[in-house]
């Protein structure tokens, strides 16, 4: 199966999915018009990875900001697979529904489809975020550290996680949203990664695309010299972000 990476805007969610990984992400506004049409090559999705995984791990993180009433209903059609799939896999399947403090709408959609469901739904608080942001560096995980006050974004070391997206997941929402509602002002990215696997790559150049829209922005990339799958990866990230990344030798 192909994974699906649909990007998000304000009427419409952002929506990934990596049928190998097991993975199943889904965040945003839902406020389009035609919910049914756009959530259904989704839905086939879903349906075509329960056919072909049954028995595989399922990890679904939901960070709803707004749904319509259509929109919901959609939703509902999507935690009706998941529910499938819990069967099928013998309840392998994680679910973190993450709503922002004091949102008692989007808190009690998670907890209707928990009861109606009988799912292991897990509801996470959102709350204020530090700043600066910082997680300390371990033997697998990098050191990420982010000052929104003063547009700076930095990740040292090793990113070899069995878990990226436990890693990576809690930094997305205040790096994108520090950054969608300040486009105007000037970030400084560096990043210096010493070895990386496949699914930190992805969260990275995620994290790394927030930026595309910004109007100023000095982002440098480390490698050390002899390092060629950190000087090829940041020549692939160069190539594809939209403003200049800086590559430079150590």
């Amino acid at each position: 199966m192909e994974k699906l990476e649909w990007k998000g805007t304000k009427q419409y969610p952002e929506i990934l999915f990596y049928p190998v990984q097991g993975e199943f992400i889904y965040r945003g506004c839902v406020i389009c018009e035609d919910t049914i049409a756009f959530h259904r090559p989704v839905i086939d999705m879903l349906s075509e990875f329960n056919r072909i995984y049954p028995d595989k791990p399922l990890k679904v993180i939901f960070g709803l900001e707004y749904t319509n009433t259509q929109g919901s209903k959609s939703i509902n059609n999507i935690f009706g697979l998941i529910k499938a799939h819990c069967k099928s896999s013998h309840n392998q399947v994680t679910i973190r529904w993450y709503f922002n403090k004091d949102d008692e709408d989007i808190f009690n959609l998670g907890e209707d489809l928990r009861y109606h469901f009988n799912i292991p739904l897990e509801l996470i608080e959102i709350d204020e975020y530090d700043d600066p942001l910082r997680i300390r560096r371990s033997g697998e995980s990098p050191e990420v550290f982010f000052h929104k006050a003063e547009g700076i974004f930095e990740i040292k070391g090793n990113s070899i996680t069995e878990k990226p997206i436990e890693f990576f997941q809690p930094l997305i929402r205040p790096i994108e949203s520090m950054v969608w509602n300040n486009k105007e002002k000037h970030y400084t990215i560096n990043i210096i990664i010493e070895s990386c696997n496949r699914g930190s790559k992805d969260y990275i150049q995620r994290i790394l695309s927030f930026f595309n829209e910004c109007e100023n922005v000095t982002a440098k990339w480390y490698y050390k010299q002899g390092n060629e799958e950190m000087h090829s990866l940041g020549q692939i990230l160069k190539s594809e972000l939209k403003y200049d990344l800086e590559l430079i030798q150590i």
